[in-house]
């Protein structure tokens, strides 16, 4: 298969403009050849005409140099006469289509070479981050002077961002959406020589640098804009074709890749959420849990159970029972701090890990969740409900697995206990955060949980 695609394209490149115009020359030039070959005879047949017919020069001495002059003499006149100027002319101009071909095969092999390098590139990118940081290194590879930007849309395909821009800054493009960019609603490179004719990019206008030119150049993926590559320049100037061609393969493979890689990203979150909460999924708690107990820092762990669910669901219906889901993820993705892992374990049991904090640490943050769940429900369409808290950390337990029973058993004894409540597993109560009349419990010995 490769072996045809490469026949299929050297016959392509060899009945291109370029090479017919090669075969041209080529083909004049031979038949000035041919006509100095006929030129060369006519003399022969001068010279025997005028020293062995009029002149009778014999063939010996002095008479064989009188025969080679007159050759010379009659072959340099029919040579001057059929091709002596037309082969040199066609010589020239031979000369001047290789020349011409070899620099246009040289800059397609330096085109292959940065396509094929930057595919390499690419596929070594396996997040947006390090995508858009190649991105910038190609722009400062191809045009060291140029203002480039990258702008790159956001998951929704609603807004447009700057994503990066070339060393010597960016143009600074005021598009703010991808259906404002004329390129994007065209679907193809748009060139603007000016920003002061009629028709120019409305967002050209006004700059603070004044007049200038532009070319834009959007990325986009089975029709649908993902970016656009807006390079700008000074009046009237029009972009050099290798180095438009080039920019137009940066944005076609960037586009490319930027699908693939937002489609991966896409079923990672997926496949890590919880789709009724939007947070973290039991296995990708228990995948950063571990992650956490194999680097030997310190940790803390909370399980934390709505009181009373099964009963809001069967007086309330299910759909009552997923507000109140969502608005206590919601009040404790608020609560913690952003390094902070939230992840529903099942059902109304929901999982939180706290990186870098002890146990101590983790009860605080559990009570401010239950005091700011107190407050939000008091003005909210969903009735009240409650929920109970077991803490524990790393020093706790030998393993994961370990660990997360001492929290779920610090968990039961606040269900125990009465609900409402965060218990620590070594048994200290919990600080009350101020103006709470909530008090927090310590841990009781174990007794057998009445329905949570």
């Amino acid at each position: 298969m490769l072996s045809m695609q490469r026949s299929e394209a050297l016959v392509a490149e060899l009945d291109s403009p370029r090479f017919r115009r090669i075969n041209g020359t080529v083909r004049s030039l031979l038949e000035q050849l041919a006509l100095a070959s006929v030129g060369f005879g006519v003399a022969f047949v001068l010279t025997w005409l005028v020293a062995d017919v009029w002149l009778d020069i014999p063939y010996r001495g002095g008479g064989l140099v009188a025969h080679a002059g007159l050759v010379a003499l009659f072959g340099g006149l029919m040579l001057h006469l059929t091709s002596g100027a037309p082969i040199h002319k066609a010589v020239v101009a031979q000369r001047a289509l290789v020349r011409e071909a070899t620099e246009e095969l040289a800059s397609e092999a330096a085109r292959h070479r940065f396509r094929a390098e930057l595919d390499e590139g690419l596929r070594m990118c396996d997040t947006e981050p390090a995508l858009v940081e190649l991105v910038g290194r190609a722009f400062d590879r191809l045009d060291p002077t140029g203002s480039s930007e990258l702008l790159l849309a956001d998951s929704s395909n609603a807004h447009l961002r700057v994503a990066v821009e070339s060393s010597v800054g960016g143009p600074s493009c005021g598009v703010t959406t991808p259906w404002d960019c004329p390129a994007v609603r065209r679907g193809h490179t748009r060139q603007f020589p000016t920003s002061t004719s009629l028709d120019a990019c409305p967002h050209l206008r006004d700059r603070p640098g004044g007049e200038l030119s532009a070319t834009c150049i959007p990325l986009t993926v089975l029709g649908s804009p993902v970016g656009v590559v807006h390079r700008a320049d000074r009046d009237q100037h029009v972009v050099p074709e290798l180095l438009l061609d080039e920019l137009e393969t940066l944005a076609d493979v960037v586009g490319s890749r930027l699908s693939i890689l937002r489609a991966m990203a896409t079923n990672e979150r997926q496949a890590n959420t919880d789709p009724l909460t939007g947070v973290r999924n039991r296995r990708s708690v228990g995948d950063e849990l571990n992650a956490l107990d194999r680097s030997g820092g310190r940790y803390a762990i909370a399980f934390a159970d709505l009181d009373h669910f099964k009963d809001l669901n069967d007086t309330f219906g299910h759909e009552t029972g997923d507000r109140a889901l969502r608005l206590f993820t919601r009040v404790v993705q608020e609560t913690v701090r952003d390094r902070d892992v939230v992840g529903r374990w099942g059902g109304e049991e929901f999982v939180l890990l706290f990186p870098g904090a002890d146990r101590a640490v983790a009860a605080t943050a559990c009570e401010r969740i239950r005091e700011a769940l107190r407050v939000e429900l008091q003005g909210a369409s969903v009735p009240l409900f409650t929920a109970s808290f077991g803490v524990a950390d790393h020093e706790q337990a030998a393993s994961v697995d370990e660990l997360l029973e001492v929290a779920d058993q610090a968990m039961f004894h606040a269900k125990a206990a009465g609900r409402d409540r965060v218990v620590v597993a070594d048994g200290t109560a919990a600080p009350v955060p101020a103006g709470s009349d909530a008090a927090a419990a310590t841990a009781p010995a174990p007794a057998p949980a009445s329905d949570a």
